[in-house]
């Protein structure tokens, strides 16, 4: 009987191993526990507690080869004398997990049991003993398997043997548990596993496609050819040609297109979404890429300012074009930053209206993009007008003094008389006066400075001391230029015109200034025009 069991079991063993190559790899995952056993009560062996290990190699997802060794003690009846025996029972089963949840198995399972009772020999006759260690049995399972996390899990079993035919149990033939000489026992264990190669929950397959970039811009017209790949949940890659139903596709053809093998066409302005999918396994996955197709950039460029005198103006231009340098059109509007300053119209002409500066600006709107350009304009005010030039308001000649003398004549205080008058009248009121001597070439040059100094001295005393003259504030300078200041040219060494001739050098002249400086020099033959 025993030899039947053994061949069964390892035929049982060898059908179902035919599909491990097929699952390669092998899930292995070891245990132990403890286990209570009530002995067939036939046997006359204590009831006991036994501890064990168990080793368990996985041919299907839910499918393993279990193997299991028990250790413990109990005590054997045999009539009157009783034994303690070593219990090394040792099990063979296919065990099969039916899924109640992610994580949890019941489980169902059989095989065989070989049953060692080591020390259980009965005494046949005095001097000859028998032994008794070994029972081939078949067993049973049921139980729970709850995965505590990815390697280890906790276990509940309920264990059953069944022994055709033991050899002998003790004082009386076996008639307990079953009928016919048999003799069942049942166990109740509890242990921890885990697994050694492989996970305690199986995690279910998944995948990931991948697309890149992620996102891209592009010219209208522009391609991309994107980077499609496949992977499983250990990152190994996966073949293009494993993925069924696989297809890309573009949510806005109007925008961006895309053929089979990622090619992506940006066709107009705008956004769109490329999406790749197909499924392994029975499991659908996706990616996206999105891509964004612009219009060509442009600018806006202006031209035109500087600096200007208010009242005038200028003229400002501006010209789109996109980065291939072609012409853009829109609607261009101007503006100033300052009115106050420079004003501008609908075509960019602008003009200075006040000082300071101001920055006339051109603005164009394309679709949704606007650019602008801007130039710097400078308003001056005009220069001030020129002052008036001085004015000669009388000239003394020598008929005004004493011969070779700076004594007034009579003809001289009246001419001075009539100056009075002049500057004490509301037109004259204003005016400030420069008194400057002049002499003829004849005569030394110390003396010629003398006398003319002392001419253009006696005038001003006159003009301020005289009944109704002049206050000394109104006269600003009074000078003598000696020869140095010839109406009628001549040699200054050695004078080729008569004194006759050079009698209109002879003079004292009174200049309205005018807001003109004191000459320090000779003045200009113009300012002899202004009288």
């Amino acid at each position: 009987m025993r030899k039947r069991l053994i061949g069964l079991a390892g035929l049982f063993a060898v059908l179902a191993a035919q599909p491990v190559s097929a699952q390669r790899p092998l899930n292995l995952e070891v245990g132990a526990f403890g286990q209570f056993t009530i002995q067939d009560s036939d046997l006359n062996i204590a009831n006991g507690p036994t501890i064990g290990g168990r080793i368990a190699l996985y041919l299907l997802k839910n499918l393993a080869v279990e193997g299991d060794i028990q250790f413990g003690k109990a005590d054997w009846e045999d009539g009157s004398t009783t034994t303690s025996l070593t219990l090394r029972p040792w099990a063979a089963r296919l065990v099969y997990g039916i899924p109640i949840n992610e994580k949890t198995r019941f489980l169902i399972g059989g095989g065989y049991q070989q049953n060692v009772y080591d020390g259980r020999v009965k005494q046949v006759v005095p001097g000859f003993t028998s032994p008794n260690e070994y029972e081939d049995a078949i067993t049973g399972l049921l139980g729970i398997k709850y995965c505590m996390n990815d390697k280890w899990n906790f276990r509940v079993d309920g264990v059953g043997d069944y022994n055709p035919s033991p050899n002998f149990t003790g004082a009386a033939p076996v008639d307990g548990n079953s009928e016919g000489g048999t003799a069942i026992n049942l166990g109740l264990r509890a242990g921890v596993g885990t697994a050694l190669r492989g996970n305690c929950v199986s995690a279910p397959f998944t995948w990931s496609l991948g697309i890149a970039p992620a996102s891209s811009r592009h010219r209208v017209g522009e391609m991309e050819q994107l980077q499609i790949t496949a992977r499983d949940g250990k990152g190994n890659a996966i073949p293009m040609s494993k993925i069924k139903n696989y297809r890309c596709s573009s949510d806005n053809p109007n925008v961006a297109t895309v053929d089979q093998n990622g090619r992506v066409s940006a066709v107009s302005p705008g956004t769109a979404t490329i999406t790749c999918s197909g499924m392994v396994n029975g499991v659908m996955q996706s990616a996206s890429h999105t891509i964004t197709v612009r219009r060509p950039e442009w600018r806006l460029n202006v031209n035109g300012g500087g600096t200007h005198q208010v009242g005038q103006g200028g003229s400002a231009s501006a010209a789109a074009v996109d980065e291939d340098n072609r012409p853009v059109t829109g609607t261009i509007v101007w503006s100033s930053s300052n009115t106050s300053v420079a004003t501008v119209d609908s075509n960019g002409n602008y003009r200075c209206v006040g000082a300071g500066s101001a920055t006339i600006t051109a603005t164009m709107t394309r679709a949704d993009e606007t650019r602008t350009g801007s130039v710097q304009v400078t308003c001056q005010a005009p220069p001030p007008p020129p002052p008036p030039p001085a004015r000669m308001v009388a000239s003394l000649s020598d008929v005004h003094f004493a011969f070779n003398q700076s004594t007034l004549t009579k003809a001289g205080r009246d001419t001075l008389n009539w100056v009075i008058g002049q500057l004490n009248s509301a037109a004259g009121s204003s005016w400030v006066i420069s008194i400057e001597g002049h002499t003829d070439p004849y005569g030394s040059d110390a003396y010629n400075d003398r006398l003319s100094a002392r001419r253009a001295q006696q005038v001003y005393t006159y003009l301020t001391r005289a009944r109704g003259g002049v206050p000394a504030s109104r006269i600003s300078s009074q000078k003598g230029f000696g020869e140095a200041c010839l109406l009628l040219d001549d040699d200054h060494t050695a004078p080729q015109k008569s004194k006759a001739d050079h009698g209109r050098n002879r003079r004292v002249e009174l200049w309205n200034l005018n807001g003109t400086a004191v000459p320090s020099g000779c003045r200009p033959m113009s300012d002899y025009q202004n009288r």
